[in-house]
């Protein structure tokens, strides 16, 4: 997988949503946390009740999660809070209970080596894998790659 270059701040304070840092580390949720706790010097107390939040979507990351990449892309700023709620500016789609990425692609784990993807549309694929699609869109290889 590739890495992630994010960048982490606060949450809440004088300095709420302004970066403090910058890391690059793998796309799970493990990661995040551990560098979260170095960069910002958490105590283990303040660790364990953190929540991390992608400032421009307001999203929650999930820190159990092993690939957060669907909710954290290569250069958001990922602000941290202890319980309280999202600080940011939220966009009109996140306000209203959905985040604005999750609903480009619906993805369906059949097994450990197989997960299904259903776009939204040509544009939210196009955008996602880029020249890849034109081989899984053209009509002589439809339904042999899977």
């Amino acid at each position: 997988m590739p890495r992630l270059r994010v960048s982490l701040g606060l949450n809440s304070g004088s300095r709420s949503g302004q970066p403090a840092c910058t890391v690059v580390i793998d796309p799970s949720g493990a990661a995040l946390m551990q560098a979260v706790s170095n960069k910002l010097r958490l105590k283990k107390r303040e660790a364990a009740s953190a929540n991390l939040y992608v400032w421009s979507t307001g999203v929650r990351v999930d820190l159990a999660a092993a690939d957060i990449s669907g909710c954290v892309a290569d250069g958001d700023l990922v602000v941290v809070g202890f319980g309280e709620p999202f600080a940011g500016k939220q966009p009109a789609a996140a306000a209203a209970g959905s985040d604005p990425r999750a609903w480009e692609a619906r993805w369906e784990a059949r097994s450990a080596d197989l997960a299904l993807v259903e776009w939204r549309d040509a544009v939210a694929m196009n955008r996602a894998l880029g020249r890849l699609s034109t081989l899984l869109e053209h009509p002589a290889h439809r339904g042999r790659l899977v």
